[in-house]
């Protein structure tokens, strides 16, 4: 058979001389490697086998002619590749031929000439101090704002002004209210009509009591906090105490305010010194 050679990476046809092969009822193509025992078939025509043609290998008869295209061959690639033919009516015929893959040569491009250039002073540490020096400038002003917003505001009086987001005291003074039965706030927030409980003491709706407000009772003193308040907690604000079959009652206007961060310090920690008495009393 004949020898060829080829080189990694090409594709490599190989061509068997047999007469009359384009009248045969199979062609087959097996190939040996160097340290194989046994040769597998590799190309097909028609294709028996129920494993799947291998890829890269394509197989072409023609008359007197078998050609076997291996694509991207390799190393492994070498070895004896041998064609059968067999015939109805006429005794098989084979040819073989011989691959040898050689290696890819390396490129030996020559290296680039060794500048000896000054090395330039590294500025990365004085761009990093500068990126970071102002990103911790930004972060303590937005905490130290974050933190002003949350202020506690604590007022008494008839007319009270908060900021959103803080947590505001609105206090009534009434006589003996610790002595009361009963304490209950309502307020008329926005746009209602009617006024709303929204504290009690002792609680006594079926309704769970608004969540974020808190009431308090002192000697001669209602306190109600509303943590967080926001601009639809302005609105009119009333304590009524039961005492010994009389009612006593006290109100206060709550305007909160948008949060604007050119608020000051000062602002925040107002408060109005006004104490609020009760304004009317009634026998039930």
């Amino acid at each position: 058979g004949s020898r060829l050679e080829a080189t990694e990476g090409q594709n490599v046809t190989i061509s068997f001389d047999i007469d009359e092969v384009e009248k045969a009822t199979q062609v087959k193509i097996t190939f040996k490697g160097v340290n194989e025992k046994q040769p597998s078939v590799i190309a097909q025509r028609p294709w028996i086998s129920h494993d799947e043609p291998p890829a890269g290998v394509s197989l072409r008869v023609e008359k007197g002619r078998v050609n076997v295209t291996i694509q991207h061959v390799n190393i492994s690639s070498s070895g004896l590749y041998e064609a059968l033919a067999l015939f109805k009516n006429k005794k098989p015929s084979r040819a073989n031929a011989t691959l040898l893959v050689n290696e890819a040569p390396f490129s030996s491009t020559s290296a680039p000439p060794h500048s000896s250039t000054p090395k330039p002073p590294d500025t990365s540490n004085v761009l990093w101090l500068c990126a970071v020096i102002p990103l911790v400038i930004v972060i303590s002003v937005v905490i130290c704002f974050c933190k002003r917003r949350k202020a506690t505001l604590i007022v008494a009086g008839s007319r009270l002004e908060a900021t959103e987001g803080q947590n505001a005291t609105i206090s009534f003074d009434i006589d003996e209210v610790e002595k009361a039965t009963q304490v209950k706030i309502t307020s008329i927030r926005g746009n209602e009509k009617q006024p709303s409980v929204i504290a009690q003491r002792p609680w006594i709706s079926h309704d769970e009591p608004p969540a974020g407000v808190s009431l308090l009772v002192e000697k001669g003193r209602v306190s109600l906090t509303i943590q967080h308040v926001s601009i639809s907690d302005s609105g009119l604000y009333k304590a009524q105490a039961l005492i010994k079959f009389k009612k006593s009652t006290a109100s206060a206007v709550l305007l909160v305010h948008i949060f604007l961060q050119s608020s000051t310090t000062s602002d925040l920690q107002s408060s109005a010194t006004a104490h609020l008495h009760p304004k009317t009393s009634q026998l039930i």
